[in-house]
């Protein structure tokens, strides 16, 4: 809903439903925002908080309703907009793709028609090896020991080469495999 939201209205939107004695919520931010430093000053009375720049789920007790409420409104009239701002993917670092914030990202599902999964950009990553699954169908490139980029009907492997960089846009998602997570980048485009 937040999502819906704040694509209609083009401006930061926080929804949150109380459930007995606590309050679960999501945030977009439609980019205007960085969600990932917005609540520093007011951690200490959220029970949870996680996500990336433009989204993030959060969780406070009840009791601490007033004082989110009042930290949000506070810290909004200190920012200006620029409406024109918009993007189609959330550029990401190697070292901000971690399973903890991957995981996060799961506070805000599901994802669906209007509230799509949000896609990254990755550029510039050095491929260790690249591999068809399923006899040609898919293509595997391992990025390292715990992150992996997959892109079904593809044959991009066929293109692979060692001493080249790769960019790749796509969701990211938790793979377990006999008890050992890794991150996966569900590639969209790889070029």
């Amino acid at each position: 809903m937040a999502g819906k939201l704040a694509e209609e209205l083009q401006m930061p939107v926080m929804v949150a439903a109380r459930n007995q004695d606590h309050f679960k919520g999501s945030i977009r931010s439609q980019g205007l925002l960085d969600l990932t430093t917005f609540f520093d000053e007011c951690k200490p009375s959220l029970v949870s908080f996680g996500g990336h720049k433009a989204a993030a789920g959060i969780g406070f007790s009840y009791d601490k309703k007033q004082v989110i409420q009042d930290y949000v409104n506070s810290r909004m009239e200190q920012v200006v907009f620029d409406n024109d701002s918009s993007y189609d993917v959330i550029a990401v670092e190697r070292s901000e793709i971690t399973i903890a914030e991957v995981e996060s990202l799961q506070l805000l599902a599901p994802f669906g028609e209007g509230f799509e999964e949000p896609l990254f950009l990755l550029e510039k990553q050095k491929v260790q090896d690249c591999r068809s699954l399923s006899k040609g169908a898919h293509t595997k490139w391992i990025l390292s020991d715990d992150l992996e980029a997959m892109q079904f009907q593809s044959r991009d492997w066929e293109f692979y080469n060692p001493e080249a960089t790769l960019n790749f846009i796509g969701n990211l998602r938790i793979n377990s495999f006999m008890g050992r997570k890794k991150v996966n980048i569900y590639v969209s485009k790889a070029y």
